[in-house]
């Protein structure tokens, strides 16, 4: 399953996003945003929104995510301490070659490039 962006979305202009408040039980991540002086709030690609909501309704603190706009492979990334939970859940490692031996990233299951 492709995205489901416009052709003129592009990686890294943040069109086609909802935007949403970090939710309660990333409280300590929201801190860490406000104290570097960004927002209280997450933005989620449209195409992603249900299933990041389902991982948080799991209580997985995620900390970025990209459908990938058709021209990049989509990623879900979570913090450390959860990574075993995604792959108990059947996520995949998204391979990242600026960081090969990290395995904080996965692939979304809702949506593929």
């Amino acid at each position: 399953m492709m995205c489901d962006c416009p052709k003129h979305v592009r990686v890294g202009t943040y069109e086609n996003q909802v935007t949403f408040d970090v939710p309660a039980h990333m409280a300590e991540y929201r801190a860490r945003r406000i104290a570097a002086g960004l927002s209280g709030l997450i933005c989620i690609d449209r195409c992603l929104v249900d299933e990041v909501l389902a991982l948080w309704m799991a209580g997985i603190r995620t900390n970025g995510s990209c459908c990938g706009h058709n021209h990049v492979p989509p990623i879900i990334s979570v913090f450390p301490e959860y990574i075993p939970a995604m792959k108990a859940m059947g996520y995949q490692v998204q391979f990242n070659p600026s960081r090969p031996y990290a395995e904080d990233g996965f692939i979304p299951k809702t949506v593929r490039a």
